[in-house]
Protein backbone atom coordinates (compact mmCIF):
# COMPACT_ATOMS: atom_id res chain seq x y z
CA UNK A 1 0.00 0.00 0.00
CA UNK A 2 2.83 2.26 0.70
CA UNK A 3 4.81 1.37 -2.83
CA UNK A 4 1.08 2.77 -4.31
CA UNK A 5 1.43 5.76 -2.48
CA UNK A 6 4.74 6.95 -2.89
CA UNK A 7 3.88 5.78 -6.88
CA UNK A 8 0.99 7.84 -6.86
CA UNK A 9 3.17 10.76 -5.83
CA UNK A 10 5.49 10.78 -7.98
CA UNK A 11 3.01 10.33 -10.63
CA UNK A 12 0.78 13.30 -9.55
CA UNK A 13 4.63 15.22 -9.28
CA UNK A 14 5.11 14.30 -12.66
CA UNK A 15 2.31 16.13 -13.94
CA UNK A 16 2.74 18.65 -12.08
CA UNK A 17 6.21 19.45 -13.48
CA UNK A 18 4.69 18.95 -17.09
CA UNK A 19 2.31 21.10 -16.51
CA UNK A 20 4.64 24.21 -15.14
CA UNK A 21 6.73 23.16 -18.23
CA UNK A 22 3.90 24.00 -20.80
CA UNK A 23 2.43 26.88 -19.29
CA UNK A 24 6.25 28.10 -18.88
CA UNK A 25 6.95 27.66 -22.70
CA UNK A 26 3.54 29.05 -24.06
CA UNK A 27 4.22 32.06 -21.62
CA UNK A 28 7.50 32.07 -23.34
CA UNK A 29 6.07 31.57 -26.83
CA UNK A 30 3.42 33.94 -26.06
CA UNK A 31 5.73 36.89 -25.29
CA UNK A 32 7.70 36.19 -28.27
CA UNK A 33 5.29 36.71 -30.34
CA UNK A 34 4.44 39.24 -28.47
CA UNK A 35 7.88 41.29 -28.07
CA UNK A 36 7.90 40.02 -32.48
CA UNK A 37 4.77 42.12 -32.78
CA UNK A 38 5.59 45.12 -30.99
CA UNK A 39 8.59 45.15 -32.51
CA UNK A 40 6.74 44.75 -36.09
CA UNK A 41 5.06 47.88 -34.89
CA UNK A 42 7.47 49.74 -33.96
CA UNK A 43 9.31 49.40 -37.60
CA UNK A 44 6.12 50.64 -39.39
CA UNK A 45 5.75 53.47 -36.84
CA UNK A 46 9.71 54.41 -37.27
CA UNK A 47 9.04 54.23 -41.04
CA UNK A 48 5.61 56.22 -40.66
CA UNK A 49 7.01 59.07 -38.84
CA UNK A 50 10.67 59.08 -41.04
CA UNK A 51 8.70 59.23 -44.54
CA UNK A 52 6.49 62.29 -42.61
CA UNK A 53 9.77 64.48 -41.65
CA UNK A 54 11.80 63.63 -44.93
CA UNK A 55 8.52 64.92 -47.04
CA UNK A 56 8.03 67.67 -44.64
CA UNK A 57 11.87 68.70 -45.24
CA UNK A 58 11.38 68.78 -49.15
CA UNK A 59 8.44 70.81 -48.73
CA UNK A 60 10.12 73.44 -46.31
CA UNK A 61 12.54 73.26 -48.62
CA UNK A 62 11.35 73.87 -51.17
CA UNK A 63 8.89 76.77 -50.11
CA UNK A 64 12.09 78.35 -48.92
CA UNK A 65 13.81 78.75 -52.44
CA UNK A 66 10.97 79.23 -54.15
CA UNK A 67 10.15 82.57 -51.78
CA UNK A 68 13.94 83.83 -51.87
CA UNK A 69 14.61 83.48 -55.39
CA UNK A 70 14.84 87.01 -55.85
CA UNK A 71 14.76 89.77 -54.05
CA UNK A 72 11.18 90.54 -52.33
CA UNK A 73 8.55 93.25 -53.80
CA UNK A 74 9.94 96.00 -55.62
CA UNK A 75 7.78 98.33 -57.38
CA UNK A 76 10.95 101.01 -59.12
CA UNK A 77 9.59 101.13 -62.14
CA UNK A 78 6.03 100.73 -63.26
CA UNK A 79 4.53 100.62 -67.31
CA UNK A 80 4.65 103.91 -69.48
CA UNK A 81 1.10 105.30 -69.86
CA UNK A 82 0.07 108.36 -71.97
CA UNK A 83 3.37 108.62 -74.25
CA UNK A 84 3.34 108.91 -77.89
CA UNK A 85 3.81 106.57 -80.84
CA UNK A 86 3.69 107.96 -84.33
CA UNK A 87 4.28 107.22 -87.97
CA UNK A 88 3.91 108.40 -91.55
CA UNK A 89 0.27 107.79 -91.46
CA UNK A 90 -0.73 106.97 -87.86
CA UNK A 91 -0.32 107.90 -84.50
CA UNK A 92 -1.27 106.63 -81.35
CA UNK A 93 -1.48 107.57 -77.45
CA UNK A 94 -0.12 104.68 -75.90
CA UNK A 95 -0.41 102.75 -72.42
CA UNK A 96 1.22 99.69 -71.64
CA UNK A 97 0.84 96.69 -69.09
CA UNK A 98 3.07 94.58 -67.66
CA UNK A 99 3.70 91.34 -69.12
CA UNK A 100 5.47 88.20 -68.37
CA UNK A 101 6.11 85.23 -70.40
CA UNK A 102 8.58 81.83 -69.33
CA UNK A 103 11.73 83.32 -71.05
CA UNK A 104 11.24 88.05 -70.20
CA UNK A 105 9.12 90.17 -68.48
CA UNK A 106 8.10 93.68 -70.31
CA UNK A 107 5.56 96.27 -70.89
CA UNK A 108 3.25 95.54 -73.54
CA UNK A 109 0.67 97.49 -76.06
CA UNK A 110 -0.66 96.22 -79.42
CA UNK A 111 -2.15 98.09 -82.74
CA UNK A 112 -3.35 96.18 -85.60
CA UNK A 113 -2.31 93.04 -83.66
CA UNK A 114 1.38 94.48 -83.73
CA UNK A 115 2.78 94.07 -80.44
CA UNK A 116 5.06 97.01 -78.64
CA UNK A 117 7.39 95.60 -75.84
CA UNK A 118 9.23 97.67 -73.65
CA UNK A 119 12.39 95.68 -71.93
CA UNK A 120 13.01 96.05 -68.48
CA UNK A 121 16.52 95.90 -67.70
CA UNK A 122 18.50 93.36 -64.54
CA UNK A 123 17.65 95.99 -61.83
CA UNK A 124 14.16 96.89 -63.46
CA UNK A 125 15.53 100.91 -63.58
CA UNK A 126 14.81 101.40 -67.18
CA UNK A 127 13.97 100.66 -70.07
CA UNK A 128 16.77 99.90 -72.60
CA UNK A 129 14.74 97.96 -75.44
CA UNK A 130 11.64 98.51 -76.95
CA UNK A 131 10.42 95.93 -79.70
CA UNK A 132 7.27 96.70 -82.32
CA UNK A 133 6.67 94.19 -84.83
CA UNK A 134 10.09 92.93 -85.94
CA UNK A 135 11.78 95.94 -85.07
CA UNK A 136 14.02 97.16 -82.36
CA UNK A 137 15.52 100.68 -80.91
CA UNK A 138 17.78 101.38 -78.31
CA UNK A 139 16.12 103.48 -76.05
CA UNK A 140 18.38 104.10 -73.13
CA UNK A 141 22.54 103.06 -72.40
CA UNK A 142 24.36 102.71 -69.18
CA UNK A 143 24.87 106.06 -68.83
CA UNK A 144 21.56 107.86 -69.69
CA UNK A 145 17.93 108.28 -71.38
CA UNK A 146 18.02 108.72 -75.36
CA UNK A 147 14.84 111.14 -74.64
CA UNK A 148 12.86 111.99 -77.91
CA UNK A 149 11.83 110.31 -81.27
CA UNK A 150 13.43 107.28 -82.03
CA UNK A 151 12.48 105.46 -85.21
CA UNK A 152 11.81 101.50 -85.58
CA UNK A 153 12.65 100.33 -89.04
CA UNK A 154 8.63 99.19 -89.59
CA UNK A 155 7.41 100.46 -92.93
CA UNK A 156 5.77 103.12 -91.51
CA UNK A 157 9.05 104.49 -90.12
CA UNK A 158 7.06 104.34 -86.75
CA UNK A 159 8.40 106.94 -83.94
CA UNK A 160 8.71 105.79 -80.09
CA UNK A 161 8.73 108.95 -77.35
CA UNK A 162 8.37 108.95 -73.60
CA UNK A 163 10.27 110.61 -70.57
CA UNK A 164 10.78 109.47 -66.89
CA UNK A 165 7.41 110.67 -65.58
CA UNK A 166 5.74 108.40 -68.14
CA UNK A 167 6.95 105.55 -65.75
CA UNK A 168 7.06 106.55 -62.17
CA UNK A 169 3.84 105.99 -60.37
CA UNK A 170 3.72 102.80 -57.98
CA UNK A 171 1.48 100.21 -59.59
CA UNK A 172 1.38 97.52 -56.85
CA UNK A 173 3.76 95.43 -59.45
CA UNK A 174 6.44 93.41 -58.57
CA UNK A 175 8.93 94.82 -61.23
CA UNK A 176 9.99 91.50 -61.51
CA UNK A 177 7.09 89.45 -61.35
CA UNK A 178 8.10 87.14 -58.75
CA UNK A 179 7.94 88.99 -55.21
CA UNK A 180 8.67 86.19 -52.66
CA UNK A 181 6.01 86.76 -50.88
CA UNK A 182 4.56 82.69 -50.67
CA UNK A 183 1.43 84.16 -53.01
CA UNK A 184 0.53 84.03 -56.76
CA UNK A 185 -0.81 87.79 -56.03
CA UNK A 186 1.96 90.74 -56.44
CA UNK A 187 1.98 92.40 -53.41
CA UNK A 188 -1.37 92.16 -50.81
CA UNK A 189 -4.36 90.96 -53.26
CA UNK A 190 -2.83 92.61 -56.25
CA UNK A 191 -2.80 90.25 -58.99
CA UNK A 192 -0.79 90.19 -61.69
CA UNK A 193 -2.33 90.80 -65.38
CA UNK A 194 -3.27 88.63 -67.52
CA UNK A 195 -3.54 86.01 -65.11
CA UNK A 196 0.41 85.51 -64.90
CA UNK A 197 0.86 83.68 -61.39
CA UNK A 198 4.79 83.36 -59.96
CA UNK A 199 6.77 80.44 -58.47
CA UNK A 200 5.71 81.69 -55.00
CA UNK A 201 2.81 78.94 -54.25
CA UNK A 202 3.96 76.40 -56.58
CA UNK A 203 5.36 74.66 -53.55
CA UNK A 204 1.23 73.70 -52.58
CA UNK A 205 0.61 72.99 -56.24
CA UNK A 206 2.97 69.98 -56.89
CA UNK A 207 4.28 67.53 -54.50
CA UNK A 208 7.68 66.52 -54.69
CA UNK A 209 9.57 63.68 -53.34
CA UNK A 210 11.97 60.92 -53.36
CA UNK A 211 12.00 57.40 -52.32
CA UNK A 212 15.11 55.23 -51.59
CA UNK A 213 15.54 51.75 -53.30
CA UNK A 214 14.45 48.26 -50.98
CA UNK A 215 11.93 50.39 -48.76
CA UNK A 216 9.09 48.49 -50.28
CA UNK A 217 5.57 50.79 -50.78
CA UNK A 218 5.81 54.37 -49.54
CA UNK A 219 2.80 56.81 -49.90
CA UNK A 220 3.47 59.86 -52.39
CA UNK A 221 0.13 61.08 -52.05
CA UNK A 222 -2.79 61.13 -49.53
CA UNK A 223 -6.02 63.23 -49.21
CA UNK A 224 -8.36 63.17 -46.90
CA UNK A 225 -11.05 65.81 -44.91
CA UNK A 226 -8.27 66.79 -42.68
CA UNK A 227 -5.84 67.55 -45.43
CA UNK A 228 -8.21 69.26 -47.36
CA UNK A 229 -9.07 71.28 -44.30
CA UNK A 230 -5.78 72.21 -43.80
CA UNK A 231 -5.02 73.86 -47.18
CA UNK A 232 -8.50 75.58 -47.13
CA UNK A 233 -7.74 77.19 -43.90
CA UNK A 234 -4.77 78.59 -45.52
CA UNK A 235 -5.43 82.39 -46.45
CA UNK A 236 -3.14 82.17 -49.47
CA UNK A 237 -4.93 79.41 -51.35
CA UNK A 238 -7.88 81.70 -51.36
CA UNK A 239 -7.09 83.45 -55.14
CA UNK A 240 -9.65 83.41 -57.63
CA UNK A 241 -6.85 81.80 -60.19
CA UNK A 242 -6.49 78.05 -58.52
CA UNK A 243 -8.60 75.82 -56.71
CA UNK A 244 -8.61 73.65 -53.88
CA UNK A 245 -8.27 69.67 -53.73
CA UNK A 246 -11.43 69.55 -51.15
CA UNK A 247 -13.82 71.19 -53.97
CA UNK A 248 -12.70 69.53 -56.37
CA UNK A 249 -14.41 66.54 -58.45
CA UNK A 250 -13.65 66.64 -61.74
CA UNK A 251 -9.61 66.20 -62.26
CA UNK A 252 -6.62 64.41 -63.90
CA UNK A 253 -3.60 63.31 -62.33
CA UNK A 254 -0.03 63.90 -63.95
CA UNK A 255 2.96 62.23 -62.50
CA UNK A 256 6.39 62.40 -63.11
CA UNK A 257 8.98 59.09 -62.44
CA UNK A 258 12.56 59.57 -63.21
CA UNK A 259 12.77 55.60 -62.74
CA UNK A 260 10.50 52.81 -63.21
CA UNK A 261 8.16 51.67 -60.44
CA UNK A 262 4.86 49.93 -59.48
CA UNK A 263 1.98 51.96 -58.31
CA UNK A 264 -1.43 51.27 -56.00
CA UNK A 265 -4.24 53.67 -56.54
CA UNK A 266 -6.33 53.72 -53.85
CA UNK A 267 -9.78 55.14 -53.44
CA UNK A 268 -11.56 55.05 -49.78
CA UNK A 269 -14.69 55.54 -48.12
CA UNK A 270 -14.20 59.48 -46.62
CA UNK A 271 -17.15 58.97 -44.38
CA UNK A 272 -15.33 55.81 -42.58
CA UNK A 273 -12.20 57.65 -42.02
CA UNK A 274 -13.74 60.59 -40.61
CA UNK A 275 -15.73 58.51 -38.26
CA UNK A 276 -13.41 55.96 -37.20
CA UNK A 277 -10.02 56.57 -38.82
CA UNK A 278 -10.45 53.55 -41.02
CA UNK A 279 -9.11 53.22 -44.59
CA UNK A 280 -12.08 51.57 -45.97
CA UNK A 281 -11.21 50.54 -49.19
CA UNK A 282 -13.38 50.92 -52.37
CA UNK A 283 -10.84 50.43 -55.43
CA UNK A 284 -7.61 49.67 -56.03
CA UNK A 285 -5.57 50.04 -59.37
CA UNK A 286 -2.34 49.26 -60.08
CA UNK A 287 0.25 49.13 -62.71
CA UNK A 288 4.44 49.15 -63.54
CA UNK A 289 5.38 52.50 -64.40
CA UNK A 290 8.33 53.53 -66.55
CA UNK A 291 10.53 56.56 -65.53
CA UNK A 292 8.26 59.57 -67.71
CA UNK A 293 5.84 62.42 -67.57
CA UNK A 294 2.27 59.98 -67.45
CA UNK A 295 -1.34 60.99 -67.32
CA UNK A 296 -2.95 58.43 -65.22
CA UNK A 297 -5.69 56.52 -67.59
CA UNK A 298 -8.86 54.76 -66.44
CA UNK A 299 -8.33 51.16 -68.22
CA UNK A 300 -10.91 48.92 -66.18
CA UNK A 301 -8.87 47.74 -62.33
CA UNK A 302 -5.40 48.46 -64.56
CA UNK A 303 -3.40 51.30 -64.46
CA UNK A 304 -3.06 52.15 -67.69
CA UNK A 305 -0.40 55.79 -68.94
CA UNK A 306 -0.33 58.60 -71.71
CA UNK A 307 2.05 61.32 -72.14
CA UNK A 308 -0.91 63.19 -74.05
CA UNK A 309 -4.16 62.30 -71.92
CA UNK A 310 -7.62 60.96 -73.16
CA UNK A 311 -9.13 58.27 -71.04
CA UNK A 312 -8.15 59.98 -67.96
CA UNK A 313 -8.79 58.48 -64.58
CA UNK A 314 -11.09 61.43 -62.55
CA UNK A 315 -10.57 62.04 -59.15
CA UNK A 316 -13.59 63.34 -57.15
CA UNK A 317 -12.05 64.96 -54.25
CA UNK A 318 -15.10 65.83 -53.21
CA UNK A 319 -16.90 62.31 -52.41
CA UNK A 320 -13.58 60.16 -51.30
CA UNK A 321 -10.30 59.80 -50.36
CA UNK A 322 -7.61 58.60 -52.61
CA UNK A 323 -4.18 57.87 -51.48
CA UNK A 324 -1.55 56.89 -54.12
CA UNK A 325 1.66 54.41 -53.46
CA UNK A 326 4.84 53.59 -54.82
CA UNK A 327 7.79 51.21 -54.95
CA UNK A 328 10.96 51.59 -56.43
CA UNK A 329 11.84 48.95 -58.75
CA UNK A 330 15.82 49.82 -59.22
CA UNK A 331 18.83 50.49 -57.43
CA UNK A 332 18.70 54.04 -57.41
CA UNK A 333 17.05 57.12 -55.72
CA UNK A 334 13.55 57.21 -57.61
CA UNK A 335 12.33 61.09 -57.63
CA UNK A 336 8.85 62.06 -58.45
CA UNK A 337 6.57 64.93 -58.90
CA UNK A 338 2.70 65.27 -59.15
CA UNK A 339 0.15 67.39 -60.00
CA UNK A 340 -3.78 67.33 -61.06
CA UNK A 341 -5.55 69.52 -63.88
CA UNK A 342 -8.51 70.90 -63.68
CA UNK A 343 -10.75 69.39 -66.93
CA UNK A 344 -13.09 72.01 -67.41
CA UNK A 345 -11.41 75.22 -66.03
CA UNK A 346 -7.92 74.19 -66.54
CA UNK A 347 -7.28 76.00 -63.16
CA UNK A 348 -3.84 74.36 -61.12
CA UNK A 349 -4.80 73.03 -57.66
CA UNK A 350 -3.61 73.50 -54.09
CA UNK A 351 -3.08 70.07 -52.58
CA UNK A 352 0.15 70.07 -50.75
CA UNK A 353 -1.24 70.66 -46.80
CA UNK A 354 1.18 73.54 -45.82
CA UNK A 355 -0.12 76.42 -44.21
CA UNK A 356 2.82 79.64 -45.58
CA UNK A 357 0.46 82.05 -43.98
CA UNK A 358 2.13 82.62 -40.49
CA UNK A 359 5.16 85.35 -40.44
CA UNK A 360 7.82 83.29 -39.07
CA UNK A 361 6.46 79.66 -39.06
CA UNK A 362 5.99 76.91 -42.10
CA UNK A 363 3.29 74.29 -40.63
CA UNK A 364 2.75 70.97 -42.46
CA UNK A 365 0.13 67.91 -42.14
CA UNK A 366 2.29 65.29 -42.86
CA UNK A 367 0.81 61.61 -43.86
CA UNK A 368 2.23 58.22 -44.41
CA UNK A 369 0.13 54.91 -45.36
CA UNK A 370 2.95 51.81 -45.28
CA UNK A 371 1.42 47.99 -46.36
CA UNK A 372 2.26 45.48 -43.19
CA UNK A 373 3.49 42.06 -43.92
CA UNK A 374 -0.27 41.12 -43.68
CA UNK A 375 -1.37 43.98 -46.34
CA UNK A 376 -2.96 45.50 -43.97
CA UNK A 377 -2.99 49.54 -44.88
CA UNK A 378 -1.25 50.90 -41.67
CA UNK A 379 -1.36 55.04 -41.71
CA UNK A 380 -0.19 58.21 -39.60
CA UNK A 381 -1.02 61.64 -40.07
CA UNK A 382 0.79 64.44 -37.77
CA UNK A 383 2.14 67.87 -37.77
CA UNK A 384 5.26 69.10 -38.82
CA UNK A 385 6.34 72.77 -37.88
CA UNK A 386 9.43 74.47 -38.40
CA UNK A 387 11.00 78.14 -39.16
CA UNK A 388 10.45 80.18 -42.53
Amino acid sequence: MKHSLKRGSILIYALVLVTISLTMATIILSSSVTLSLNHNYVNIKNKLSRVISDNARVVFKLARSLNSNWWGFSDNLSCPTNFSMSGSTNSWTVSTELYTDDSSIYCSWSHLSIPLKLYMNSWSTDFPLAEYGWSIVMLANSWSWKIGNLPFWDSDNTLIDFSSYDYTVWELLDDNANSDNFSVSSTGWELYNYGFQDDDALHRKIKFGYIAPGTGFNSIFWNNTKTSNYIDKNIYNGDSLNDKIGNTINWSLYLTLNKRSIVYLYQFNKEKYNKFNELKEISKLDGVLEAWEWYIQNNGWVISLSSTGGNDYVFDFATYDYAILLENTTNEVLSYNIKWYDNNSNKDIYIVPIDDSDEVLLKYLGNSIVIDDEKRLISEQKEVVSSK
